[in-house]
């Protein structure tokens, strides 16, 4: 009986090791994944903001309304402020299909003006 007991315990001592080894290398598998499409998010947020700052200088005009948008989302209880930044919004997405571009375009007219 002591023979089989022994077995046994050999047997469930390397099937744990085995089973730890396991989850380290898959662990390791996912953070190398993990890593790899986050080095690729920030460079398409590096991308898009070397195009947005490009973009600001070439045109004034866009500087404008972005400051605009800007300014007008500064006032979130005013509903007149609201539907103008709307609008300003909708003039914005004609002009710059990429919304990560957008988003970009304001966060640096934040930042200039600050």
């Amino acid at each position: 009986m002591t023979d089989i007991t022994f077995t046994f315990f050999v047997l469930l001592f390397g099937a744990t090791l085995s089973l730890i080894g396991l989850y380290h290398t898959l662990k390791l598998l996912i953070n190398f994944f993990l890593e790899k499409s986050c080095q690729k998010q920030s460079s398409v947020e590096v991308e898009a903001k070397r195009q947005s700052k490009k973009m600001i200088e070439a045109s004034p005009e866009l500087r404008e309304l972005v400051s605009n948008i800007v300014i007008l989302e500064s006032y979130p209880n005013s509903d007149a402020c609201k539907a103008q930044a709307a609008i300003l919004k909708g003039k914005l997405k004609l002009m710059v299909r990429n919304p990560v571009v957008r988003e970009m375009l304001k966060s640096i007219v934040k930042e200039k003006d600050n």
